[in-house]
């Protein structure tokens, strides 16, 4: 399989550096940061598991702020 890339196209001669823009951008997004898993439990119910260590149960608040899941956490003195 090759790879479609911008510079290839010859519509698009010149986008080689918006094109490693976008390359470097994709691969410096911390999604998967900490470690998390969603399974869902039947159709209405999901349970989210997230890995972080250091903190306990008590120094985590998790909200819903425009429709985003938000887990903020502030460790203990």
């Amino acid at each position: 399989m090759t790879k479609l890339t911008l510079g290839s196209h010859p519509f698009l001669l010149g986008f080689d550096q918006l094109e490693r823009l976008v390359e470097r951008t994709a691969k410096s997004g911390n999604d998967g940061y900490p470690p998390y898993n969603i399974e869902q439990k039947d159709e209405n119910t999901y349970r989210i598991t997230l890995a972080v260590a250091g903190f306990a149960e008590g120094d985590l608040s998790i909200t819903v702020e425009d429709r985003q899941l938000v887990v903020r956490g502030r460790s203990g003195d």
